[in-house]
């Protein structure tokens, strides 16, 4: 999910201040950015809040 990282940094937040927000770990935002690890479905919506998008914007790579 580099879309993930894409939106993160377009937010000015560094891994550790997202993850904070959404109540990962930076290890977890740092396996999700490399692809390592998917996101659950809530976990998409709780990203897009987050990240300002919509859930569409959060999954478009993975589609």
């Amino acid at each position: 999910m580099h879309n993930i990282k894409e939106l993160r940094v377009l937010n000015q937040l560094t891994q550790a201040e997202l993850a904070k927000q959404v109540g990962m770990t930076q290890a977890q935002i740092c396996k999700i950015e490399k692809g390592e690890r998917a996101l659950k479905a809530e976990e998409v919506l709780l990203f897009s809040r987050v990240l300002g998008v919509t859930a569409v914007e959060i999954l478009k790579e993975s589609i």
